[in-house]
């Protein structure tokens, strides 16, 4: 059977990062590299269509995976579903180290007890939407207006 390493880049070209993670997916002999250019994940999910058993994966940063814990692991047990070996260089993470199998069997765990009662999910949040409006992202910004909002209900 043959197995292939596959690169996952997430960013734009030229930049600075985009570099880093080129520079380290060129090093490790890679394939073929899968781009992610714009928001979302769906290059991310061509990719894991793409594998087959006993290829691995190569990706310079943990981060470039997902933007929350959830589809992050949510990506991870995946390739372990798929019998995928996953690197990842800035964290030092390597699947088929005896380290990585027991890392993802945490991780998978922690993904099995989600799954089952939803406890990864943000419980607690100012609106009724469950999040933070884009416009007041920074706390700070958000709990002057809470402020403000409750010293004129006073007046």
């Amino acid at each position: 059977m043959f197995n292939i390493k596959l690169g996952y880049i997430r960013g734009v070209e030229n930049s600075r990062t985009y570099k880093t993670q080129m520079d380290f997916l060129n090093s490790s002999n890679v394939y073929r590299i899968f781009h992610e250019k714009n928001v979302g994940n769906t290059v991310l999910n061509e990719m894991i269509d793409y594998v087959r058993s006993g290829d691995t994966i190569f990706v310079y940063s943990i981060d470039s995976l997902g933007k929350n814990i959830k589809s992050i692991i949510r990506f991870i047990v995946q390739t372990q579903e798929k019998n995928v070996s996953l690197y990842i260089r800035k964290e030092k993470f390597d699947s088929a180290s005896q380290l990585g199998e027991y890392t993802l069997s945490v991780l998978i765990a922690l993904d099995d007890i989600n799954s089952k009662t939803g406890l990864m999910e943000r419980t607690e949040a100012p609106n009724e939407k469950g999040r933070i409006p884009r416009e007041l992202v920074d706390l700070r910004t958000y709990m002057k207006l809470n402020y403000n909002i409750r010293e004129r209900k006073h007046i």
